[in-house]
């Protein structure tokens, strides 16, 4: 499997509901609550709570961070899609 994949079958799982989101339209993912991602997500799926470090990974992996409108702060890879783990391969 990819990194990719595996990021979407850790991160994407209702106990991190509220910590991080798909935007509307399934083509890119944020993360609402810094401080409980950090706490929660990065220790359980990273062993680690280094939010540079996790930025550096997603940028590794092809993801971009949108500068600005409505998805502003938001992560975009374009083999990126919710429902559509194959492209992810």
């Amino acid at each position: 499997r990819s990194p990719i994949f595996s990021f979407v079958s850790k991160f994407f799982v209702s106990e991190l509901s509220g910590v991080i989101e798909w935007m509307p339209h399934g083509r890119s993912w944020r993360i609402i609550d810094r401080d409980e991602f950090r706490a929660r997500a990065l220790p359980t799926y990273f062993q680690h709570s280094n939010m540079a470090s996790f930025i550096r990974l997603v940028n590794a992996w092809g993801f971009r961070r949108v500068q600005s409108g409505v998805d502003y702060d938001s992560y975009y890879h374009e083999c990126f899609l919710r429902g559509m783990p194959h492209l992810h391969i």
